[in-house]
């Protein structure tokens, strides 16, 4: 089925060592694919204002909360379906690819309230930098665990409750810091993304020569 297609769309990257999905339930079962309960996590849904939120939240903090992760997770949103054989996210020297959406030519303007954030930790918000392709990110556990240091040292308060304007920003905001406080661990590549509907609903979608597919999971 369409779940089943998205969990297997991994195996098109460079071998990963371990394949986890967060999920309270469990709707399949593949002998490399593991599941990870979402109420391990110091957080739930009704923290966050919607379920995107969460997700994001999710996301950042996996890292640290799932046992046994190596120093670089590379963590997607459910709904990504990988095109292109080998995508590599390491560059030999180890440094990270940020993604960049090239379709729009200029970055993400950042609100006045979340600039603030920027300020406080001491980084300038580059609205003509890249814009980001946060449906997934490797994350680099180093380097996230400095952002969290400095994220409480700020704020008094843990990563998911910045006051963001928007909790998608925060993606941003690793970016610049990373940047900025880890210039050698940061490189970049475009991305060739497309949304498409239900998987097994768009065999054109499949394809398509782009790297990855955003599908809608048909209920």
């Amino acid at each position: 089925n369409g779940r089943q297609a998205l969990a297997r769309s991994p195996r098109r990257l460079p071998p990963p060592r371990r394949i986890v999905i967060i999920s309270s339930r469990e709707f399949f079962r593949q002998p490399d694919v593991e599941w990870f309960d979402p109420a391990h996590f110091p957080f739930s849904a009704g923290d966050f204002g919607n379920a995107d939120q969460f997700t994001q939240a999710l996301k950042l903090c996996a890292p640290f909360v799932i046992p046994g992760l190596l120093d670089h997770v590379l963590v997607t949103n459910a709904s990504i379906l990988w095109q292109r054989e080998n995508l590599r996210f390491l560059r030999d020297d180890g440094a990270v690819f940020y993604c960049e959406d090239d379709s729009i030519g200029s970055g993400e303007v950042i609100s006045s309230r979340s600039a603030s954030v920027w300020a406080a930790m001491a980084l300038r918000p580059d609205v003509h930098g890249p814009k980001l392709v946060t449906q997934h990110m490797v994350i680099q556990r180093r380097v996230l665990a400095r952002f969290f240091v400095e994220l409480r040292k700020c704020f008094g308060v843990p990563p998911w409750q910045v006051p963001l304007a928007r909790f998608s920003d925060i993606w941003k905001l690793l970016y610049t810091f990373a940047s900025e406080r880890f210039p050698d661990q940061v490189a970049h590549m475009s991305l060739r993304y497309m949304h498409a509907l239900d998987v097994q609903e768009c065999p054109s979608a499949r394809s398509a020569d782009v790297d990855c597919l955003v599908c809608r999971l048909a209920r």
